[in-house]
C-alpha cells in the first residue's frame, strides 16, 4: 500500500510518500502454528529512502558504514529502523539501528504507530489490516 501524506491543509506533500509492505511468513524459525509476517514501512522523499522500519524478528542486518550514535551496532538481529545519512552515500540505505520496544512481531498497526511517531506524523483514520478478510492482501477500502 502506498500513502501520499498531506500537510495540515490537506495538500499532498510534494515528493514524500510512504510504502507499507506486508508479506506472510514463509521461513519462520518459530514454534509450529506461530507465524511472523515480514513488515516493511518506508518513507521515500523524491524516491530516496529516508526512513524505514523492518520488523521481521529473524532478520539479521549488518551495517556497512559506521555512524557516530550511541545505539550503533555492527550487526542487528530482529526489528530495526533505517535513517538516511548523506555522508554515507550509497551505504546510507544500509545503516540500521535496533528498535527497542515491546511491539509484537506481527503487530502491523503497532509498527505503523512507531513509524509515524518517529517521523512526527499524525495518521487519521484506521489502516486496513492484512487478513482482515482472510485474503492475505491489504484492502484498499474503495
Amino acid at each position: 500500500m502506498q500513502v501520499i501524506p498531506e500537510d495540515e491543509d490537506g495538500v499532498p506533500i510534494q515528493g514524500l510518500s510512504f510504502l507499507l509492505q506486508w508479506k506472510p511468513d514463509q521461513d519462520s524459525l518459530t514454534t509450529p502454528g506461530v507465524s511472523y509476517p515480514k513488515i516493511n514501512i518506508v518513507a521515500l522523499y523524491n524516491k530516496k529512502r529516508v526512513f524505514a522500519v523492518d520488523t521481521y524478528p529473524f532478520d539479521k542486518h549488518k551495517n556497512s558504514y559506521k555512524i557516530d550514535r550511541n545505539d550503533y551496532q555492527e550487526s542487528i538481529y530482529g526489528a530495526h529502523f533505517h535513517v538516511y545519512y548523506e555522508e554515507a552515500g550509497y551505504y546510507s540505505e544500509k545503516i540500521g539501528f535496533p528498535i527497542i520496544s515491546d511491539i509484537k512481531p506481527d503487530d502491523l498497526a503497532g509498527y505503523w504507530k512507531y513509524f509515524c511517531k518517529q517521523l512526527n506524523v499524525t495518521c487519521l483514520g484506521k489502516m486496513p489490516l492484512p487478513l482482515e478478510d482472510e485474503s492475505g492482501q491489504i484492502g484498499l477500502g474503495l
